[in-house]
């Protein structure tokens, strides 16, 4: 237990995040209502005790939108999230395809609300391109045409704010 707790304080909250794309490239992107804003994210959250970052990110998209893909790959990004509130997360992105849609979380709609989370939609790469609309990180749209034209990346990339 100790040397989890001083994980959590050298690096903050342990979080697991996963890029799911479809059949068509697009990405499965969820909208989080949160304190000091509104944006839309990867599907992930908080890696509990006794999880793997990767154990983290299949049971986060199984809660939040219920399509977990057969396989998952890397970590891709890192990211390290700090708030003024002091919140702090570090986070590890995993990345998987998937031929499902159908948006189904395992949640209810009132504990995807605890959790923040207010939609769910698919996005492709030009309607990121061209929406008004926050994401994080804030170069969603570069990341994900690197993912889209070059693969997997052979080490993880750091993906700033």
């Amino acid at each position: 237990m100790t040397a989890f707790v001083d994980v959590v304080e050298a690096i903050g909250r342990p979080a697991a995040r996963c890029v799911v794309l479809d059949q068509d490239e697009r990405v499965l992107l969820v909208r989080f209502l949160l304190a000091e804003e509104t944006l839309w994210a990867v599907p992930g959250g908080g890696v509990q005790d006794g999880e793997t970052f990767e154990m983290a990110a299949i049971r986060e998209l199984s809660e939040e939108v219920g399509i977990v893909p057969a396989h998952i790959h890397g970590p891709i990004w890192e990211r390290d999230v700090r708030s003024s509130s002091g919140f702090s997360q570090f986070e590890l992105y995993f990345v998987g395809h998937t031929a499902t849609t159908d948006i189904r979380p395992l949640f209810s709609p009132a504990q995807l609300r605890e959790e923040g989370i207010i939609a769910s939609a698919w996005w492709s790469l030009e309607d990121i391109v061209h929406s008004e609309e926050q994401f994080a990180p804030s170069r969603l749209s570069h990341l994900l045409y690197d993912l889209l034209c070059h693969g997997v990346p052979e080490f993880r990339i750091k993906t700033g704010l």
